[in-house]
């Protein structure tokens, strides 16, 4: 799926961060967290508030854990942050993966809680992920980083379908 814009925002070493149009034009691909079976969901690109965006929707009623959209990236090793904008009708547990070069996936789990609102995210990627596993499996994203995942994490606010927003950040902090 061809994404029209989608920024990523990197903090360079003795730099103010700023932002990059490294997902414009690349393969964005649905994935629905197929390890725990039930979840259904779909990722599109769209227009919000005058901005690129892509919406990715989610439905748990069927069971499952998560759904999300991924895109294969080359990210350097100058990378301190990940920034992005979140938008969705109701506050959600979301997930941000990133896979480096050993394919070791380092998560994140930012928490969506302004509903109805862009949220903007930035996530300092030398500091303690969430967890991490596979390659190298040791914690340390070893650059550069090859692949970023975007999703939704299924809890009580997410029982029932919906939908959210993930675009550039709006002004990056």
């Amino acid at each position: 799926m061809k994404i029209f814009l989608l920024a990523l925002a990197l903090g360079l070493t003795g730099l103010r961060a700023e932002s990059f149009d490294v997902f414009g034009g690349r393969d964005w691909t649905f994935y629905g967290g197929y390890e725990f079976p039930g979840a259904e969901g779909n990722l599109r690109p769209t227009r919000l508030d005058d901005r690129e965006a892509v919406v990715l929707s989610f439905d748990f009623t069927k069971g499952g854990a998560y759904v999300a959209g991924r895109v294969v990236v080359e990210i350097p090793e100058s990378a301190k942050t990940f920034s992005f904008a979140a938008k969705s009708d109701r506050p959600l547990k979301l997930t941000l993966r990133v896979k480096d070069s050993t394919d070791q996936i380092h998560t994140y789990k930012p928490v969506y809680d302004q509903a109805g609102e862009w949220q903007n995210f930035s996530v300092d990627l030398r500091e303690d992920v969430a967890g991490h596993f596979g390659g190298a499996n040791d914690g340390t994203i070893h650059f550069p980083i090859r692949q970023v995942t975007l999703g939704v994490v299924k809890d009580k606010a997410a029982t029932a379908p919906g939908e959210i927003f993930f675009a550039a950040p709006i002004s990056v902090p």
